[in-house]
């Protein structure tokens, strides 16, 4: 069974949308290193729930969610076999693989099976970075 692990918001106006989720949610947005991209904050670490990271669309990139996986591998064969294709694979060296999957119905997914790298240890906050293009 695959847990979903972090979600990803693709915007057209970034100031819009911080302030719009800052202020509807309560969420903070940390700026990432990468160019049109933060990483968000959804709640204090006790709490359940994921977090998150949010983009400057490109394209028609929609809300995605991100699921953990045992075997990536294994999962890709599953979901070639079953309709799904392969929109982007990441190899993301110590934090794992990770890919967007597109499924039977056109529904697009994220797969992470994690490497040795863990959250807030060296290298700041881990999960996927961009989107299928």
């Amino acid at each position: 069974m695959s847990k979903a692990i972090r979600f990803s918001l693709y915007v057209d106006n970034p100031e819009r949308a911080i302030k719009f989720y800052s202020e509807a949610l309560g969420w903070k947005m940390n700026k990432a290193r990468q160019e049109g991209h933060w990483f968000i904050n959804a709640g204090p670490k006790e709490e359940e729930g994921l977090e998150g990271d949010m983009e400057q669309r490109e394209g028609s990139r929609t809300t995605v969610a991100h699921f953990r996986v045992k075997s990536y591998k294994d999962t890709v064969k599953a979901a070639l076999k079953n309709g799904g294709k392969v929109l982007k694979e990441t190899d993301m060296g110590e934090m794992g693989k990770h890919a967007f999957l597109q499924d039977s119905e056109g529904n697009v997914i994220g797969i992470m099976e994690e490497g040795s790298f863990k959250p807030g240890g060296p290298g700041g906050p881990g999960g996927p970075g961009t989107g299928p293009r």
